[in-house]
This record gives C-alpha cells, structure tokens and sequence, in this order.
C-alpha cells in the first residue's frame, strides 16, 4: 500500500518512494489457445488496407481504359461524320444523336431548281438545309406552296414531293404539284424542301433536324418558321405590322380552320370588315396575313359563300402570280 505525506510548503501530496511494486498479471507474449470446437470469425476491427487500394487502383484503371475507347470511338465518327460532310456537302452538325426509324415505301417526283445568277449571302450557312413537311393530302396547306414560289425568288430550292405508302388512291395534284420532272444534284442547292403527304392527326407538320428538334405543327406556325427563312428581318424591322401578322395568322389558324360554324362566321364578318377598308389585310401590300388567311378562308369552305369585299380580296390575291400553283391544288 502507498503512504502519502503533506508538504505544508505546496499542499502537494507526495508519492512515498521504495514502495514494493506488483509484478504484470498478463504479459505480451502469452499465447491464449483458441477453442476448435466452433467456428472461427475474422477480426471485425482489422482492416486490409492493401487489398482495398488494389480493388480502388483496378477499378480506376478499368474506368480510365472504358473512358479511353469511348473517346477513340467518337473520334472515329467524328471523322466518318467530316467524311461524310465533304462528299454531300451538308451542314456542320453541332450534336448528334443515335436514332433508329422505319423506313416507309414512297413514291416521288422531282423538280429542277430555280435557276439565279444572283450570289445570295444566305442566312442558312454552308450546305444544303433539309426542310420536310407531312400533310394530309385531304387538306393541302396551301399557304406553303405560295411561300415555296417566293422563297425560290431568293434561294436555289430543290423541290420534291412524296407519297406515303399508307396513302391510297392519291390524287394525281399531288404526285405533279412540282411541274418539272427533271432532276438535279442536290449539291446545286441551299434549301431541300419535301412534301410527305401521308396522314396525320391534325395539322401538318414541319420537321428540320428530327433527331433534335419537336415538329412544328399547324400551317400559320409552318408559314411563319418559312417567313422567316425568307425574310430573317421581319420581327426586327417593324414589331407593330409583325404584332398584326401573327394576330390574323392566329385567327385563321385557330376560327378558319378549327373553328366551328359560328367561330368561322364571326372570322369572315371580321375579314370583311378590314377589307371593307383596306385592299390588304396588313399594310399597303400582299403580306403573309394575306397568303395564310387565304388558304384557310378555303380549308374552311367559306370562299363560294363569302361576302363581296372578301370575295374581291380572294381575287386580288389569285392574280398574284405566286398563288397559281396553291390554286392548282383547290377541288
């Protein structure tokens, strides 16, 4: 047992030296013998550190060989995709994308491109820009084929026109729409524009880049993406008559053509009205209110029964020499 003394000095108690000490009950190296007579469990708190870095360092290295041969991969198409560029002198593409479809069987007829000496600094850049359109051949958009006559006053447009398989008994309008029958390298163009005529739920359909774009439907929204095309300033040099031209495009979008009866009654009172004012629906001259707002007052069946002031603007529009082939299409 320890003894203790006080040091009145420091109030510290002091350990009494030459005390006898007691000798380890367990030493180091004693060896405890394991029972056999169960089973052994390994030691939950020993840590194999060196098997761990192992997997870690395989699993990096698997990770960087698989990183590796995706990038050598997309180098290969890379270069199959610049290969492929030259030859057919398309567009750079920005992004790609993986995609498989169903081929339908279609027939088609081609037309040779306008013919212009002019160099048009065009806006659709390098190559040649691919523009589809599905449309029922029930209800052709009339618009697009007025649009189609002016757009080749600026662009070289290569034109053709296909029938789907699912189209029975097509009319004859529709496989000759592009009256001339010759063909030409597409490289000769900057614009691609293709009729499917096939059935579709409701309005047609405009699609550029079908890996990377959603449809534009509706034929006031289709004329508005080809204005565009063909005037790339129209928002920008009047926002007042663009405000007014997509107010009429929405009326014979959404009475003229889906209206019902007193929708498109109301539509042609208002028609009617404006022309009673003005020969144009917007501005002085034919615009693109115009050209839609025609081919919907005949979608909707009102041209026969239209009011006079209609009916004069009706013809007024088909003297206009980039309507004679829209009027080629009506029944």
């Amino acid at each position: 047992m320890d003894c203790y003394y006080t040091n009145k000095d420091s109030h510290r108690p002091q350990l009494l030296l030459g005390m006898y000490r007691i000798k380890p009950i367990y030493h180091g190296d004693m060896i405890i013998k394991k029972p056999e007579c169960v089973y052994q469990m390994k030691n939950l708190l020993c840590v194999e550190k060196k098997k761990e870095t192992d997997n870690s360092a395989n699993q990096v290295a698997a990770l960087e060989q698989r990183q590796d041969a995706i990038l050598r991969r997309l180098n290969e198409l890379k270069g199959t995709l610049d290969q492929l560029t030259g030859k057919y002198q398309m567009p750079p593409v920005q992004s790609s994308s993986t995609c498989s479809t169903t081929q339908p069987i279609v027939r088609s007829t081609t037309t040779s491109p306008a013919v212009s000496s002019v160099h048009i600094k065009s806006v659709l850049g390098k190559g040649i820009v691919d523009i589809v359109i599905h449309a029922d051949p029930n209800q052709p958009p009339l618009s697009l084929f007025v649009l189609y006559e002016i757009m080749k006053s600026k662009y070289q447009v290569l034109a053709t026109s296909y029938i789907h398989s699912s189209v029975i008994n097509a009319d004859k309008k529709l496989t000759t729409v592009f009256p001339n029958a010759t063909a030409s390298r597409r490289s000769q163009n900057q614009l691609a524009l293709s009729f499917i005529w096939k059935k579709v739920n409701t309005d047609p359909e405009l699609v550029v880049n079908p890996g990377h774009q959603i449809p534009i439907k509706g034929e006031a929204n289709i004329a508005r993406y080809l204005n565009r095309v063909i005037d790339p300033d129209f928002d920008n040099r009047d926002i007042v008559t663009a405000t007014q031209v997509d107010e009429w495009l929405d009326i014979a979008q959404l009475q003229l053509i889906h209206g019902n009866s007193k929708e498109r009654a109301a539509a042609v009172r208002n028609l009617n009205a404006r022309l009673g004012r003005n020969d144009w629906l917007v501005g002085s001259s034919l615009s693109l209110a115009d050209i839609v707002t025609w081919s919907a007052v005949h979608h909707a069946q009102q041209a026969d029964s239209a009011p006079a002031n209609v009916k004069k603007w009706l013809k007024a529009c088909a003297k206009n020499a980039n309507f004679k082939l829209a009027e080629s299409l009506l029944p």
